[in-house]
């Protein structure tokens, strides 16, 4: 039985008046249309997407659009090197096919800056330090690594400082591993894909010189002990991390000892300090691990 809203009298009929004091009651619940959906604040829309963001973007676009038409361009000359020497060749193919590797790569982060991917920008930071690495430490860097030094530092700056690029990554939804970790896996499997085609290029080369054979051996013992490492790491494995930063990082010493390098081989580098980085420094890497942040002291018993 419905109830007067006004004086509390039974009604018989929930559409006519009280018979009591006249009033009408109220809709029910069933009776009220539905809310409509709250409106998603995730800016994926090309006009949603902040000016600096789209900066960043084309940062990374062009020049990698331009290694890729390089590189393409370049590998007919790498064919015609087969007719002479199928392995030197084959060699020369496989550093050009790693240069537009990088390219692609950028494209890659590009577009995962479009979608407002926080391993994204992870990423973006990653290839700003690599070339950071490259040029500083390279023996033959010239006036357009330069440049595209600057540039990423800019892009990267914009990325870290903007108010209004820092709340669209904020607003947007992310997965429930934690971004650092991601992009030091990231950024590892493309150190060992580097390394991998170093190896191969040293066992085409074997006929050179037979020491090659043994570099590449150690290269792919090496691959294949960071990729077991790296698969304890994302399970949160301490022992893994301290293992997988303490082989990087003998990498990094051992490139800085035997000096002389050029760009292009430099790269490892920059990855290899990279994917140390970030299982270290970060503070949601640290917490996946169960370290306090950095800064934080900790309360004396």
């Amino acid at each position: 039985m419905a109830y007067c809203e006004q004086c509390g009298a039974a009604m018989t009929s929930e559409t006519e008046p009280c018979a009591q004091c006249g009033a009408v009651r109220g809709p029910t619940p069933r009776d009220i249309p539905p809310a409509a959906a709250p409106v998603s604040a995730v800016p994926t829309a090309f006009a949603n997407l902040p000016v600096e963001l789209w900066l960043v973007i084309v940062a990374f676009s062009l020049p990698g659009a331009w290694i890729v038409l390089h590189a393409l361009d370049v590998l007919p000359d790498t064919f015609k090197v087969m007719d002479f020497s199928f392995r030197l060749g084959l060699a020369l193919t496989l550093l050009v096919g790693l240069g537009g590797v990088v390219g692609a790569g950028m494209l890659w982060i590009a577009w995962r800056l479009y979608k407002l991917d926080r391993v994204g920008r992870g990423l973006a930071y990653v290839f700003a330090g690599t070339l950071v690495a490259s040029v500083i430490f390279g023996s033959d860097s010239n006036g357009s690594d330069v440049a595209a030094l600057l540039g990423s530092l800019a892009g990267t700056a914009i990325l870290y400082f903007s108010p209004s690029v820092n709340a669209a990554f904020d607003n947007a939804a992310q997965g429930d591993m934690p971004t650092s970790i991601v992009a030091s896996r990231v950024s590892l499997n493309v150190f060992c894909v580097v390394a991998g085609v170093a190896a191969a290029v040293y066992l085409l080369l074997a006929t050179f010189q037979g020491r090659y054979v043994v570099v590449a051996v150690v290269i792919i013992a090496a691959v294949v002990a960071a990729q077991k490492l790296a698969d304890q790491v994302m399970g949160g494995n301490r022992d893994a991390r301290q293992q997988l930063s303490l082989g990087t990082a003998g990498f990094v010493l051992l490139a800085l000892v035997l000096g002389k390098f050029s760009v292009g081989l430099m790269i490892p580098l920059g990855l290899a300090m990279a994917t140390i980085g970030c299982l270290w420094i970060p503070n949601d890497a640290r917490s996946f691990f169960g370290d306090p942040p950095l800064g934080d002291q900790p309360t004396a018993p």
